[in-house]
C-alpha cells in the first residue's frame, strides 16, 4: 500500500505544471561603446553598469534584467512608454525626468582634457574652465560641451572615434579634447591598440579644474507596476553599496589602461 501511495504521489508531482521562471525585466543602454560601463563583446552587452544591475536585482529578490544597447532614443521612449522597465547610465540632468523615476547616482566621473607633448612640449596648463576658451577644442561626434561652458558649434566634431581624435592631436589640427577620467581608463577593452596609444608618452591627461563631477542614473519607467517599490530597491542597493565600499570594486576590473 505504502509503495503504491509513493508511486501516486511521484506521478502527481510529475503531472504538475512547472513554475515558469519570472519574465526578466527588459533594458537598455545607448548603442555607443562606453567601457568600461556598457559595451558590446562577442555579440553580448557587457560591463560595470550591467554587472551592478544584476547585482542589485539579486539582493532585492527581483527578475533579473535582459540589457540592450540601442539607438538612444529609441530606448528612452521604449522606457517611457513601459516596454521597457530601465535605462542605463543616465547622466545627471541629461533627459527630462518627469517621464521617469530617477535613481541616485551609482557612480561619479571625473572630467580630464588630454593634449599632444609633440605640440606641448612645456605643457598646456588649464587652471581656470574659462582657459579652455583659449584653444581649439575637439571632440567626438554626437558629444556635447555645454557643461564645459564651451559654445558646440566651436568644437571640432568630426572624429567618429578615438584612433581619429587622437591622430588630429598629434597632427596639430586642434589642441586637446575632453572627456571622463573612467571612460579613457577603460578604452583598452574595446580598443587594444588604443591602450598603446594612451600610454607611448606622447599624449597627457590632467584633470579639469573647476568641473563638478557627473553622476550616473538609473531611469525606472513610471509605466511598469511596482515602478516605485523597484526604484526604492535599486536606491537601497545603491547606498548600501557605497557605503560600504564596494561600488569602486564593481569598477575596478574595468578600469587600468591609463594611470593617472
Amino acid at each position: 500500500m505504502l509503495r503504491l501511495l509513493s508511486l501516486f504521489t511521484a506521478l502527481l508531482l510529475l503531472a504538475a505544471p512547472v513554475m515558469a521562471a519570472p519574465a526578466p525585466l527588459l533594458a537598455c543602454a545607448a548603442d555607443a561603446q562606453l567601457p568600461p560601463f556598457t559595451y558590446s563583446q562577442h555579440n553580448r552587452t557587457i560591463g560595470m553598469t550591467v554587472d551592478l544591475l544584476a547585482r542589485l536585482l539579486l539582493e532585492a529578490g527581483l527578475p533579473a534584467a535582459q540589457v540592450e544597447m540601442l539607438p538612444w532614443r529609441r530606448c528612452l521612449a521604449l522606457v517611457q512608454s513601459g516596454r521597457y522597465a530601465l535605462a542605463l547610465n543616465v547622466a545627471t540632468a541629461q533627459v527630462d525626468p518627469a517621464p521617469f523615476l530617477v535613481t541616485e547616482p551609482y557612480v561619479q566621473l571625473n572630467s580630464v582634457y588630454l593634449y599632444s607633448n609633440r605640440y606641448f612640449a612645456n605643457g598646456l596648463p588649464i587652471r581656470l574652465l574659462d582657459d579652455l576658451h583659449r584653444y581649439r577644442v575637439c571632440g567626438l561626434m554626437g558629444h556635447t560641451f555645454e557643461s564645459y561652458g564651451l559654445d558646440n558649434a566651436k568644437v571640432d566634431v568630426g572624429a567618429a572615434n578615438y584612433p581619429q581624435l587622437i591622430a588630429k592631436l598629434h597632427a596639430g589640427h586642434c589642441d586637446l579634447f575632453l572627456d571622463k577620467r573612467e571612460v579613457i581608463a577603460a578604452l583598452h577593452l574595446v580598443d587594444t591598440h588604443l591602450k598603446d596609444m594612451l600610454t607611448d608618452g606622447s599624449l597627457q591627461i590632467r584633470p579639469v579644474p573647476e568641473e563638478a563631477p557627473v553622476g550616473l542614473h538609473f531611469l525606472v519607467s513610471r509605466r511598469i507596476k511596482q515602478a516605485v517599490p523597484l526604484r526604492k530597491a535599486l536606491d537601497a542597493g545603491i547606498q548600501r553599496l557605497i557605503r560600504n565600499k564596494s561600488m569602486q570594486g564593481l569598477l575596478a576590473p574595468y578600469q587600468g589602461a591609463v594611470k593617472y
